[in-house]
């Protein structure tokens, strides 16, 4: 049975049990006006208890085969809308104390390749980050988070940071130019 067919039922059954107790409480409501207010809360009590039991019967007859590790269910990504195709900020560097191990994308660090960490762009964007300071300009993929201290827009890897000649001061005011996603 399909999730669309489960849900379907869910609903289905979901909606059935509300019209009921529906059509139920506005006749018991209608005639409990002679009631006192103990008995009116018992009869809701009811009928609240039987909604909970009647769907809990309608989950517990479901076919058994089906397991939460074959449910599989496709969520559509909406298209992220593009504001703008570049930014500016200050630039950082990271390499040696990460060389070798992994980055956010599943890969090996490598500080002598152009690579760059963003907190949002995809995976595999490349950019030109251009160094502000002296107009030397770079391009890298993105492959990693970050970076992690405030006021950093990007962090390169340590060939990148080398390229822009940033490797000294460790941080460069730069513009980053969105080219592929």
């Amino acid at each position: 049975m399909s999730i669309s067919c489960l849900k379907n039922l869910k609903f289905v059954s979901f909606t059935v049990l509300l019209a009921i107790l529906n059509i139920s409480l506005h006749h018991s409501v209608a005639g409990a006006k002679t009631r006192n207010t103990k008995t009116r809360n018992n009869i809701v009590r009811a009928k609240s208890a039987m909604l909970k039991t009647s769907t809990e019967r309608t989950w517990q007859n479901l076919p058994q085969q089906l397991e939460s590790s074959k449910i599989k269910q496709t969520i559509p990504l909406t298209q992220q809308t593009l504001i703008a195709n570049s930014f500016g900020g200050r630039a950082s560097w990271y390499g040696p104390g990460f060389h070798g191990r992994l980055t956010a994308n599943g890969e090996v660090y490598d500080q002598n390749a152009m690579t760059a960490a963003h907190p949002s762009l995809g995976f595999g964007t490349k950019v030109k980050v251009t160094n502000l300071d002296n107009g030397r300009s770079v391009i890298v993929r993105i492959n990693d988070r970050g970076p992690y201290a405030g006021g950093r827009v990007i962090d390169l890897s340590a060939a990148a940071a080398r390229s822009l000649n940033m490797i000294h001061s460790g941080v460069a005011p730069v513009e980053v130019t969105i080219l592929e996603r």
